[in-house]
């Protein structure tokens, strides 16, 4: 039995991972202090452990309350092997997964690209990510191969920096990945942002990175992303911010056909309250995606107000999330600089538009406008007409079609004039059925 293990939540939780070595025993519970922590469900504060005992990997409950399963008995220490599928509390279920073991021999360099190879139509095992057209994949730390510009950031997990010791990847998009870290000092769990070699290569990259930080880190508001540091550790640029447990807007919205109007409005009420506040500081964004929305169990919200300093491509299907005057004026694809306070009103109806965008997909089930390529939703973003969210979702009330539908008016002039304007709106929204 090899002493490398992962762990992944497959039910009744956030879909999280954990790698697992031996030589430690690797805690699950709602403590912060939990290598693999679940904040929802019934998960006691130390609910268990794994551990590798030398010969084969041990799950032992720690007097949890409400149990450790696997079918249907309750586990106090069980023997388990690559493939089990064990349950907390009944609900939560876990699987665990046996890992190649790891060389004793130092990592050696990448092979050069023409010596690696990818599946056409393979996924890069570390970002998830598809291959481009034409691109080659490196071989991995684990099965599988991974994008050239992966390869740096993937050998930081299970690395001591900054204070931190370097988890899992739990999310991310572009250059910038998102990776969950312990800091044992102040016995929490941290996220850290990390740069491929693209972003960080990139002209005034380390200036324009401070600069970033500095004015994010200003905003001082609980549904903010909290910017606690800026490391520099192995010649990599890392920022350090609190972990918040969840699921993007993003992931949510590719797993749900809709989400409840109730839900739907608890979550968007925060981040208005967030852009609002941010809005007030002078610190501006001109449009806004369901990724960076960060969303727990519980649906309370958070938005990741960060602006990687680094030229970003528009995926596709996100440019529905983009205003008609965006689309108009060739800025579907962001060179990363925010907007200038002096146009504070502009940008700020600008980001409305993507709000509520993104409002109408969370209770439509569908964005305002759908395309393939550019060409095909450029027209639609300027001229169409989405359908009627009230005939759409029988569930949504007129008055709240009416707060969502003019927040994704094609005139900027025709939204409301700021967020402080659009949060007073929902307020007066005292229930979404009537």
């Amino acid at each position: 039995m090899t002493a490398r293990a992962r762990l992944e939540i497959v039910k009744g939780a956030a879909r999280q991972t954990l790698r697992m070595e031996a030589g430690r025993p690797s805690t699950i519970g709602r403590s912060s202090n939990a290598d693999l922590q679940i904040v929802s469900g019934p998960v006691s504060r130390v609910h268990c452990q794994l551990q590798f005992d030398g010969k084969q990997w041990l799950l032992t409950d720690l007097d949890s309350r409400n149990g450790t399963w696997i079918g249907s008995e309750r586990v106090k220490s069980k023997p388990i092997s690559h493939g089990t599928i064990f349950l907390l509390g009944k609900r939560v279920a876990i699987r665990f997964q046996v890992v190649e073991a790891a060389k004793p021999a130092p990592m050696p360099p990448p092979p050069p690209m023409e010596e690696a190879s990818s599946a056409e139509g393979a996924c890069c095992s570390f970002c998830g990510g598809a291959y481009g057209d034409g691109e080659i994949g490196v071989p991995g730390a684990e099965a599988g191969t991974i994008h050239q510009q992966c390869l740096s950031i993937s050998r930081l997990v299970g690395a001591e920096l900054g204070g931190v010791r370097v988890i899992e990847r739990v999310g991310g998009s572009g250059h910038v990945h998102r990776l969950r870290a312990h800091q044992p000092s102040l016995s929490r769990h941290v996220m850290l942002f990390a740069f491929d070699q693209e972003a960080s290569s990139a002209p005034n990259f380390a200036r324009n990175l401070l600069d970033e930080v500095r004015r994010v880190s200003k905003l001082l508001h609980p549904r903010l992303l909290q910017i606690h540091d800026l490391v520099e550790e192995q010649g990599q640029s890392l920022i350090l911010t609190e972990y918040f447990p969840g699921q993007t807007l993003g992931e949510i919205l590719t797993t749900r056909k809709f989400v409840k109007v109730p839900d739907a409005m608890a979550i968007i009420g925060q981040i208005v309250d967030g852009l609002a506040y941010a809005e007030g500081q002078d610190i501006l964004v001109d449009r806004l995606f369901p990724r960076e929305i960060l969303v727990s169990e519980d649906n309370s919200a958070k938005l990741d107000y960060f602006r990687p300093p680094v030229p970003v491509r528009t995926p596709i299907p996100e440019i529905c999330y983009l205003a008609p005057e965006i689309v108009t004026g060739g800025k579907i694809h962001s060179d990363a600089n925010r907007p200038d306070p002096r146009n504070g009103e502009a940008a700020s109806r600008s980001a409305i538009y993507s709000l509520g965008a993104i409002f109408y997909h969370m209770m439509a089930g569908i964005p305002p406008h759908e395309g393939k390529t550019e060409a095909e939703l450029m027209p639609k973003i300027l001229k169409g007409v989405p359908p009627s969210l009230s005939r759409v979702n029988l569930k949504v009330s007129p008055a709240l079609a009416r707060v969502v539908e003019r927040s994704i008016s094609k005139e900027p002039k025709d939204r409301p004039a700021s967020f402080a304007a659009l949060q007073v709106d929902l307020k007066k929204l005292v229930s979404p059925t009537l």
